[in-house]
């Protein structure tokens, strides 16, 4: 047996995580299981192999609760675990592993690579075989990290959690498939309410079809779909507000606190409908382009910035839902508020909210091409000159493990990011549209950008702020700090959540993390991130990959 230190032992989990992931983006960008259910024409068993992405994402859901569930006992079970950790057995097992993966990669190939009748002569021997070499596959992989006494064990005696996981899981996807069928009463009131705004706002020549849901001014129309509902604006309120409660829950009041749900959903439902009627308004009376391009994408995040800034302030504000006036004991009302800590803390975050406004803003403006871009880049330049003083940033030094990182990741982000030809042709059109003197200086400033601000506008709010805040860290940008595998995990999820390609994001950020981990501050993760951008961005200027940007 071989006892690893801290650092090797969450090193090495993350590794066989990354192998199974890769393993499973691997199949499911090969091959495309949902496309049996798509054409209708399986049968039997094969029909039901079309859901196996749901099952998949079930599983998944699964596994998060499962973790929730367990989450005071995982660091007894994973120090146990890392104390047998066996080389050998990893080796020997990994070989089977391999062959079990390799199996199920071709038989992938051979049900959902072809035609649905071809999937259908198969019968029934190749989808039992799939079924155990997935089986065989993910037993394999488990059995090479902790010996099968352990896993009978873990089993054994959290078997009741793991069902209630299980169970909890599949009731939330219930639940998030029946509130579809919300959908059209909720369309209906977003309908009605984005008419009266139409209608209170004076606009001239309006047409309003309730049955179709369409609405117009001029000759300009839109169709309320019902996913414009909001649904999708209230879920994202509703898990900021659960995530900053839950972080921040010994500053509140309980229930109380609570309330903040209720008024943020009907406050981004209220901007929603009123984002409806703004768009009809631009598109007849200023650039039809601008809102169907720009305004109605970015309008939406928008009132989700506003929206969430305003809880915050709402709950920082009113002693109701905060306990600022409950006495303070005397024991700690003698230790000085850490004022330093708090100002770098807010320092780690203006940048990066200055930098979505400012694309908010200017995306919402533009059709397409982003014309406005200069101005997102001189507002976070102004940003980061008022809280550098703030941010007590040490000196820079260099060294390979970043710039490797940054290599790595942009090669990783080429790679996943796929087909970026409707970006490329959009960013094409819009240097066609410019002069060579101004192409030039649009392409000087964008490389300025994505090279030096945004690199550390995100870096100081991820990996600055986010990730050593749920990794207890009392320093945002400077000195080590402890790997926590929530940390990473949330930081690294954020930061994809940010960027249109959030798989590509996560990795990403999880790269970054890890530079973090491995440094005294937060300059090599910056590094990382500036080299990454620099990588892509002088590889889509010599390919034409305008996406990629």
């Amino acid at each position: 047996m071989a006892t690893m230190s801290f650092d090797r032992e969450h090193g090495l989990a993350l590794l066989f995580a990354a192998v199974l992931l890769a393993e499973i983006l691997l199949i499911s960008q090969t091959v495309d299981a949902y496309q049996l259910v798509m054409n209708g024409r399986a049968q039997g068993l094969l029909a039901a192999f079309g859901y196996l992405g749901q099952v998949a994402k079930w599983l998944v859901l699964s596994a998060v609760i499962a973790g929730l569930l367990l989450q005071s006992r995982w660091q007894a079970y994973f120090q146990r675990a890392s104390a047998q950790f066996c080389w050998r057995r990893c080796m020997t097992i990994g070989g089977v592993h391999a062959v079990c993966y390799g199996f199920l990669f071709y038989l992938s190939w051979l049900i959902f690579g072809g035609t649905t009748a071809q999937a259908q002569s198969l019968g029934l021997v190749p989808l039992i075989a799939w079924l155990l070499a997935a089986c065989a596959t993910f037993v394999s992989w488990l059995l090479m990290l902790v010996s099968a006494q352990e896993v009978k064990r873990f089993v054994w005696r959290e078997g009741v959690m793991l069902v209630a996981a299980l169970l909890i899981a599949a009731v939330v996807w219930w639940l998030a498939t029946l509130s579809a069928n919300l959908w059209g009463p909720m369309a209906d009131a977003t309908f009605s309410l984005a008419a009266f705004w139409l209608q209170l706002l004076g606009a001239a020549d309006i047409y309003i079809d309730p049955a179709d849901k369409i609405m117009g001014a001029g000759d300009f129309f839109v169709h309320v779909a019902n996913a414009c509902s909001g649904y999708e604006g209230i879920g994202l309120v509703l898990a900021f507000t659960s995530v900053y409660l839950w972080v921040h829950r010994q500053e509140f009041r309980f229930p109380q606190a609570l309330l903040l749900f209720p008024l943020g959903a009907l406050c981004i439902w209220l901007l929603n409908s009123l984002r409806i009627s703004l768009l009809v308004l631009l598109g007849a009376y200023v650039s039809p382009d601008v809102a169907v391009g720009g305004f109605h994408s970015q309008a939406g995040w928008l009132s989700f910035i506003a929206t969430s800034v305003g809880l915050l302030w709402l709950a920082g504000k009113i002693t109701f839902f905060n306990q600022s006036d409950v006495p303070v004991p005397a024991s700690q009302a003698a230790i000085p508020p850490n004022n330093t800590n708090s100002e770098q803390a807010v320092a780690t975050l203006i940048p990066v909210v200055v930098l979505l406004a400012a694309t908010l803003v200017t995306s919402s403006l533009s059709a397409g091409f982003d014309y406005l871009y200069p101005i997102r880049l001189c507002a976070v330049l102004v940003a980061l000159c008022w809280v550098w003083r703030a941010l007590a940033l040490p000196k820079l030094t260099l060294s390979w493990l970043p710039v490797l990182a940054g290599l790595v990741v942009a090669v990783l982000w080429g790679v996943m990011l796929g087909d970026t030809s409707v970006g490329d042709k959009r960013v094409q059109d819009g240097l066609d549209g410019l002069s060579p003197a101004l192409a030039l200086a649009w392409l000087a400033c964008r490389f300025v950008g994505s090279v030096v601000t945004v690199p550390i506008a995100e870096e100081l709010a991820f990996r600055g702020y986010l990730l050593c805040k749920f990794s207890r860290s009392e320093s945002y940008v400077t000195g080590p700090i402890p790997f926590v595998l929530t940390g990473m995990a949330i930081s690294s999820l954020a930061f994809g959540a940010l960027h249109g390609a959030w798989l590509a994001g996560t990795v990403a950020g999880l790269f970054y993390g890890l530079v973090r981990w491995r440094s005294d501050s937060i300059w090599p993760s910056i590094v990382a991130h500036s080299v990454t951008n620099a990588a892509l961005f002088i590889f889509a200027v010599a390919a034409g990959r305008w996406g990629l940007l």
